[in-house]
């Protein structure tokens, strides 16, 4: 991707729903006391020397920490600590975190510190990020050396307008597809103060492109850090002191919507501190990690466990007429996220009832409604509340004017199912509308006469089958004669099991037994 083909995909405008500002800092923060969406644990591995979460390798999670090593570590003049290092750590079924080991001395340094690292997918190539003489970080690449396991080669140093030795380059991560490198700079030329968030292609080369700042979306005055996209690559998690923080860096999430970043919502104060918290990375859809220098730590900056307890959300409603507010069963419902994806799709139930589970809090949606002699209705949809929660939305379909189809030879009137009671001959309210949408067809078009035609399925015995058919008929003839049209131009036969539309004998799904089971009107002239 190059970077003019970036920025414009990056400015587009949203295309599906504006940015208001419902969900603010102050909304969030208040209902985050309802439910514990997040359980903050000590990871079990910190000192009173700093550490700072990473990135994964090989199953194992990598940290950067001036932990000692041996009694006679060499500390940084200026830090009074050890220079910190890189070093991998077992993780436990329950998510704690065991065993620091050194992770490689070919990209450790004696004299220097190690400020982030990060591989691409097939964790071959290494980006990290070493201090020089003035204390700075640059950005380094390596490869892995596959004649001796935990060795790297090709160390260098990148070429690209931000790593500069005046300048900070910290906090990496490479997309899931290894295509692009995500990093904060504090490049007052190219940023909009303090650190932001940039983004580059990795090349073929695995060198980088010319950065782009992630815009004022983003990027405030304040500080923002350590990028994080989630696999699904719906959301950027990021740290930020700006977007009405609760004190020092908070974390935020923003979801990407056409590669778009919507508004940041600030992840809430079960996991914001009035210190920094930021370093925000998951381990699985139930376990995360993130850094903090909060109070009542080990001392530095630690690194913090996350349960991860999203709130259980379901959508739910009926499928209504919007004139007489008749139940609509039948109708076929799918739910799509902001990009258009289908993610759910179900039919209302004979009561015109649908339902929709595991919506994810805070996410924005469409409900794309289907019935045959209705309009389609497309509605937007927020998943508003971030505790467990049940959203209850009617759905209101406006009726199309039925069709008038000649097909061999045959012209017919294009209607859905008529609904009758189950083994019996009375119409059932969802249907009046669709028998008043025939009255009104024959007042528009008197020279019409119309056969009603019913069928059955081959469930019980055919001479049951062809007295029920023709009971339900009369009963739709019965009614239009009653909205005035005159008997001498309706006629009612009963089929029975005759003319089944699917021959299934005694397999027959249920849905073929429905389709079987149809009311057809056919004009005629005579």
């Amino acid at each position: 991707m190059n970077k003019t083909t970036f920025l414009v995909t990056l400015l587009l405008p949203l295309l599906i729903f504006s940015q208001d500002h419902l969900l603010d800092n102050v909304y969030i923060n208040n209902l985050s006391k309802e439910l514990k969406t997040y359980t903050v644990l000590d990871a079990g591995i910190n000192t009173k020397f700093d550490e700072k979460g990473a990135t994964f390798f090989k199953d194992k999670f990598l940290i950067i920490s001036s932990r000692k090593v041996g009694a006679f570590s060499k500390k940084d003049e200026i830090t009074n600590q050890p220079y910190s290092k890189v070093y991998c750590l077992d993780i436990k079924q329950s998510g704690d975190l065991k065993r620091p080991l050194l992770f490689s001395t070919s990209l450790n340094a004696k004299n220097a510190h190690i400020g982030a690292i990060i591989f691409t997918p097939d964790e071959k190539t290494a980006y990290f990020t070493k201090s020089n003489s003035k204390n700075n970080y640059q950005l380094y690449k390596a490869t892995i050396n596959a004649k001796k396991p935990g060795k790297w080669k090709n160390i260098e140093l990148l070429n690209f307008s931000l790593n500069q030795p005046y300048l900070d380059i910290k906090d990496l991560y490479i997309n899931p597809e290894g295509s692009l490198l995500y990093f904060c700079s504090n490049s007052q030329k190219e940023g909009f103060g303090g650190y932001d968030i940039y983004v580059a292609d990795i090349k073929n080369d695995k060198t980088i492109g010319e950065p782009l700042n992630l815009g004022k979306k983003v990027n405030t005055e304040g500080d923002e850090r350590s990028p994080y996209i989630t696999g699904d690559k719906k959301y950027l998690f990021f740290a930020s002191s700006g977007h009405h923080s609760t004190g020092g860096l908070d974390l935020y999430k923003s979801r990407i919507v056409h590669h778009q970043f919507t508004q940041p919502i600030n992840l809430g104060l079960d996991i914001n501190s009035a210190q920094d918290d930021y370093a925000f990375v998951m381990a699985n859809n139930k376990i995360a990690y993130f850094t903090s220098n909060r109070l009542n730590g080990h001392g530095g900056t630690d690194i913090y466990k996350i349960i991860l307890n999203p709130p259980s959300q379901d959508l739910s409603g009926y499928v209504l007429d919007d004139e007489t507010n008749i139940i609509l069963p039948d109708a076929k419902i799918t739910l799509l996220d902001e990009e258009g994806n289908i993610l759910s799709t179900t039919k209302s139930n004979k009561n015109g009832y649908y339902t929709f589970n595991k919506l994810n809090s805070l996410d924005r949606y469409f409900i794309h409604v289907e019935k045959e002699g209705y309009f389609t209705l497309n509605s937007p949809f927020k998943a508003y509340q971030i505790k467990n929660y049940t959203y209850k939305e009617n759905l209101y379909l406006h009726t199309e004017e039925p069709e008038i189809i000649t097909l061999d030879y045959k012209t017919f009137i294009k209607l859905d199912k008529i609904y009758f009671e189950y083994n019996k001959s009375t119409v059932k309210p969802e249907s009046y509308y669709l028998l008043d949408k025939v009255a009104g067809i024959l007042r528009k078009h008197p020279e019409y006469h119309l056969e009603i035609r019913s069928h059955s399925d081959n469930r019980g015995t055919s001479v049951y089958n062809l007295k029920l058919s023709q009971k339900r008929a009369n009963a739709a003839l019965n009614y239009l004669a009653n909205k005035g049209i005159s008997k001498n131009r309706l006629t009612a036969i009963g089929f029975g099991e005759s003319n089944l539309l699917i021959k299934c004998d005694t397999n027959c799904t249920e849905e073929q037994h429905q389709t079987n089971r149809r009311t057809e009107f056919i004009l005629t002239n005579k």
